[in-house]
């Protein structure tokens, strides 16, 4: 409910807002339930067992995510002076160093998306399932739309892996 000061168009934008997040919400929560179903039910790209999937899938989205703040933690200490904490934490200060060489974040950067690469098309094996079939009652348009384009696996690896 608006408060009685909030304009119309105000409202609406709150109201839209709103939807955004339930509807974006919804479609990632539905996807992380395609891919539980998928991997349990043994149609993944890349399956032995139903378990080894499930491991590979939280690990490399874990792993994801690591890359992802490693490379925001070494980009805000690119530059920074080590010397408030050289005695405190001798061993970040010596980490610290040679992040600061020449190059060399540079050369974590190109390393970090190779690895980043290879961790995401991991992840697409684990969570593609050629053969899934649609249910008689959700659309075809949207199937195609959301399953059909691995859109619910985009929407995972970003807000569980990237963000």
């Amino acid at each position: 409910i608006a408060p009685p000061n909030m304009s119309a168009m105000t409202a609406l934008k709150v109201a839209l807002d709103v939807f955004k997040k339930f509807v974006s919400s919804v479609l990632t929560l539905g996807g992380l339930a395609l891919i539980c179903y998928g991997i349990f039910t043994g149609q993944a790209v890349l399956t032995s067992n139903t378990v080894v999937p499930f491991i590979l899938f939280l690990a490399a989205v874990t792993l994801l995510g690591y890359l992802e703040g490693l490379q925001v933690a070494i980009l805000a200490l690119e530059g920074q002076d080590g010397e408030p904490f050289r005695k405190s934490h001798p061993r970040a200060y010596w980490l610290h160093t040679l992040v600061n060489k020449p190059m060399n974040v540079q050369r974590f950067l190109v390393g970090r998306q190779f690895f980043v690469i290879f961790n995401v098309m991991l992840i697409s094996q684990v969570s593609t399932f050629p053969d899934l079939e649609r249910s008689s009652w959700f659309p075809e348009p949207l199937w195609v739309a959301y399953v059909g384009t691995a859109l619910y696996g985009a929407l995972c690896v970003l807000a569980f892996g990237q963000l």
